[in-house]
């Protein structure tokens, strides 16, 4: 019991320390990466983009890819929120470091179809169980600067709600031919590979 007692006063001398943010001596700098850190496809641009963020205690990496088809826009939206695995290295004297986010199951995929014109719109959710993610950085600190950066996604879109008809996948696989960066396989199977350079301009996340 005494033992228990001394973890609840520890645990509240913390949360009064925490209180005092900052400005209180004793508390460290983070030495990894600490913060967000966007980069788009070296090849499609902002047409593949992704983004990691490792901000103190939020941990999250998401993405984007859009593609057209005739008067139709296809948006696939990727999100690891709950992550199975985070690290980061401790950063380098030059201020270099690296940071790795993963989550094996249930990641969020949106699969959308749009166009004014669209004579087949669409928008679709799952949380594939068989759907994982991943993104990998390196940057500098304090400026943020990606150096590298690549992101994969393999998602199996069975689960999709609702289910698409045979002609949004006709227009969603028409939109993505030819490209190496997005594939959907005969059976639903997506996959996509952003191999990172630093965002050209503006950027997609949630935050």
């Amino acid at each position: 019991m005494r033992t228990r007692n001394l973890g609840v006063a520890l645990l509240v001398v913390a949360a009064s320390l925490a209180g005092a943010g900052a400005a209180f001596a004793g508390i460290p700098d983070a030495q990894r990466l600490n913060g967000g850190f966007f980069f788009e496809d070296d090849q499609e641009a902002d047409e593949n983009e992704a983004c990691l963020f490792a901000s103190g205690t939020v941990l999250f990496t998401q993405g984007r890819v859009l593609a057209t088809s005739g008067d139709c826009t296809v948006v696939i939206v990727w999100a690891a929120d709950l992550p199975n695995k985070a690290s980061g290295s401790v950063l380098k004297d030059d201020g270099s470091g690296t940071a790795k986010i993963s989550q094996q199951v249930e990641t969020f995929v949106n699969v959308g179809v749009t166009g004014g014109l669209c004579p087949t719109p669409f928008n679709g959710f799952a949380f594939p169980e068989k759907c994982k993610a991943s993104s990998s950085v390196k940057a500098v600190e304090p400026s943020g600067t990606v150096d590298s950066a690549k992101a994969k996604v393999s998602c199996d879109l069975g689960d999709l709600s609702p289910s698409p008809s045979d002609d949004v996948r006709q227009t969603i696989g028409a939109a993505i031919e030819g490209r190496s960066d997005v594939k959907i396989n005969s059976n639903g199977q997506l996959t996509i590979s952003v191999k990172g350079v630093p965002n050209s301009g503006g950027h997609f996340c949630a935050i």
